[in-house]
């Protein structure tokens, strides 16, 4: 039917309007009714969502989303017993029914055993979500020392976690009286202007200056709203945005409905979904001279790009940026847009006004540098690209994409080769397998003559990322230059079968009918 279609496109609002079509009698069913949970976990509407999972729940379906749903709702309810009834009959699945019967144990004032039941359910798996599970209630409970204890290194979290685990950190700390260690992890956060966590942490640094305390309670609702969270933001980070991470961000943002950070969290799933126009309703009351504004604006600009409309996109950001002049994160924005809008001259000036501005400050991003040393490369402005290049690597020294992309194009120009080599090595330590990185491999030794091992690189990039037009065409490339005419080119034949789009297709079909040499002087007049 088109309402399971829609849905499986992510698209809610769609299949709400189908479903609304339906006559009453459609909902007995209990496939119109899972499906229409679906769709009001997916729009938004925890209160239809409630009913629909009531009514599945009621003819013994034992939907999994109808009984988290339900769950939730009686945990906001603080019907804590009901909780666990539910839990004890039919247990969720890891790490939910952990969480949930923890908080709720928690929320009736039993703090060892909510302890206890975090230690049970995620000791040998999920060690993060204890440690920050337990932070939290120890430091509600104003047992500092343990929950620092407990909390560890934020080294020990995954990235999408580091700064909420900083900032109760940090919160431990400034209570303790600890304001020198309190600043040293201060200086760790990584936020921006357009951080929806900005805020937040711009208060805890008043507070830094003050000396003054912050409230580390926290109610059972907030507790799952956070960890339901973390467990979206990690799934997203290492999974890609899904249903599954919708539906958490949805139901932690009914538990705490005070953080606003969860509307944002919402709204850029359904952006990465694909559902636009329902992207904008969680964030579409914030306005100028709101705290969150300039994080609205952003995610405004991107759903709009994505809706197609890089007029409106382009409107939102210089409107922003009229209230905003110095807004370094707004800058880059407009850089990052204009680059997409092939206006590069335009973007250079903004991510240029941003990296002006950044300074001197803590707020240097080597992507900005990143992307204006790949906008100076397509003007063919080499030195500049490259000074930008090396000052990215300067502020991010690991950053595998860099060390690729400035080790590749080293190569590809036939300059600092062993330099080249180096960075290439550094990248491939840290993404064996991308097979971009490879390839970079088999191109530089390729350019240092050591034609067999290049052919290695890049036949093992080949088969990593195959039907790849550029990855075909250096291996055609070597074929040629070992004297294996043929073998190039049946290489380039099969690299044009991919359909290579622009320049790289006609350099492509100019080296099949001409050779390498006559072919790529042909190309190289043409343009």
């Amino acid at each position: 039917m088109a309402a399971q279609f829609a849905v499986e496109e992510y698209r809610y609002d769609i299949a709400r309007g189908y479903l609304e079509e339906l006559p009453d009698e459609a909902f007995d069913t209990p496939e119109i009714l899972e499906l229409a949970l679906k769709v009001y976990m997916g729009t938004g509407n925890l209160d239809q969502a409630v009913d629909y999972s009531d009514r599945l729940l009621a003819m013994g379906n034992d939907f999994i989303l109808a009984r988290i749903v339900k769950t939730t709702d009686l945990f906001i309810r603080n019907e804590f017993d009901s909780v666990k009834t539910l839990l004890d009959e039919n247990p969720l699945n890891f790490p939910l029914n952990a969480l949930v019967l923890g908080w709720s144990t928690f929320g009736e004032g039993s703090v060892e055993d909510s302890l206890e039941i975090f230690q049970k359910g995620f000791e040998e798996r999920g060690v993060f979500l204890l440690g920050f599970a337990n932070g939290l209630i120890h430091a509600s409970n104003d047992n500092l020392e343990m929950a620092l204890e407990t909390l560890g290194s934020v080294r020990d979290y995954p990235p999408a976690l580091q700064n909420e685990v900083l900032y109760l950190r940090i919160g431990i700390l400034l209570n303790q009286g600890k304001l020198d260690e309190a600043g040293e992890e201060y200086d760790l956060l990584r936020f921006s202007e357009i951080e929806p966590r900005k805020t937040p942490f711009l208060q805890l640094k008043e507070n830094l200056t003050s000396g003054s305390s912050i409230d580390l309670k926290i109610s059972p609702q907030e507790g799952l709203a956070k960890l339901l969270s973390a467990v979206a933001r990690i799934t997203t980070n290492n999974n890609g945005s899904s249903g599954d991470s919708l539906a958490m961000f949805g139901l932690a943002r009914h538990l705490d409905p005070e953080d606003i950070s969860l509307d944002f969290a919402v709204s850029r799933t359904l952006l990465s979904l694909g559902s636009l126009e329902l992207a904008l309703l969680p964030i579409e009351g914030i306005m100028p001279g709101d705290p969150y504004y300039q994080a609205a604006v952003g995610l405004r600009s991107d759903i709009y790009y994505g809706m197609g409309d890089s007029d409106k996109s382009l409107m939102i950001l210089q409107e922003a940026l009229e209230l905003h002049p110095n807004s370094i994160d707004l800058l880059y924005l407009l850089g990052e847009l204009r680059t997409n809008r092939s206006e590069m001259q335009e973007a250079i000036d903004s991510i240029s006004q941003g990296i002006e501005l950044s300074k001197g400050t803590n707020r240097e991003n080597w992507d900005a540098y990143f992307l204006r040393g790949q906008l100076y490369y397509y003007m063919g402005i080499w030195e500049k690209a490259e000074a930008d290049w090396w000052k990215s690597l300067e502020i991010s020294p690991d950053n595998a994409l860099v060390q690729n992309n400035l080790g590749y194009t080293l190569a590809d120009r036939n300059i600092k080769l062993d330099e080249a080599e180096e960075l290439i090595t550094a990248a491939l330590e840290a993404e064996p397998d991308n097979g971009y990185y490879v390839d970079s491999m088999g191109w530089v030794l390729y350019r240092q003559g050591k034609l067999e091992e290049a052919l290695e690189y890049l036949q093992r990039s080949d088969r990593i990322i195959p039907n790849q037009a550029e990855v075909i065409d250096h291996i055609a490339e070597v074929y040629w230059v070992m004297g294996e005419e043929e073998l190039a080119k049946r290489e380039w034949e099969r690299a044009l079968k991919t359909e290579p789009e622009g320049e790289l297709g006609r350099k492509i079909e100019l080296r099949l009918m001409y050779g390498l040499e006559e072919g790529t002087r042909r190309f190289e007049e043409e343009e």
